[in-house]
């Protein structure tokens, strides 16, 4: 059903409810294919309806396929993504628990360049990243912020939070 709303809104964006769009590009590329994909960007590149990005770009880290997934972290991280759209496609790569050790693996890898991209405030929000439920990405966190090159401002309160969240689910 997914794919047939997405196939929908691809054809004539007017076409599904407004509320399911996100949702259904997302469940299509679940088991979607590079063309699939392809579309996606390319929609994302030439959508000149500000609403449709956030789906867009959410969709593009929906693929499960390693490396669909791995093009769109690679496009997150070089295509023409304004700085609140930095999140949305690794967002949707960590929102699988099996993912978030490479999501987070991401931000670290890439964690000069992409809060070059955006307003200094945001850098702090990449601590959300090290969240879910695992001890071991927590503890590999405290020690990346720890560095001070890592350390910008609000970043220990907020990786403050992170840890809390995280030893509540494991204590659950």
């Amino acid at each position: 059903h997914a794919e047939g709303l997405a196939r929908s809104f691809l054809a004539d964006r007017g076409s599904i409810d407004p509320s399911l769009v996100k949702q259904a590009l997302a469940l299509a590329a679940i088991q979607g294919d590079s063309a699939l994909f392809n579309e996606y960007r390319r929609r994302f590149e030439t959508t000149n309806v500000p609403t449709d990005r956030e789906p867009l770009l959410n969709a593009l880290g929906s693929f499960r396929d390693p490396a669909l997934r791995s093009r769109a972290l690679s496009y997150a991280l070089t295509g023409p993504l304004r700085p609140q759209e930095l999140f949305w496609v690794v967002g949707a790569v960590s929102s699988v628990p099996r993912q978030q050790d490479e999501a987070w693996a991401w931000w670290q890898n890439n964690y000069d360049v992409l809060t070059a991209k955006m307003p200094p405030e945001y850098a702090m929000y990449v601590t959300f990243w090290a969240g879910g439920c695992s001890e071991e990405r927590l503890k590999n966190a405290e020690a990346f912020f720890a560095d001070p090159k890592n350390d910008r401002p609000g970043t220990k309160a907020q990786l403050s939070r992170v840890a809390e969240a995280v030893r509540t689910c494991r204590a659950l």
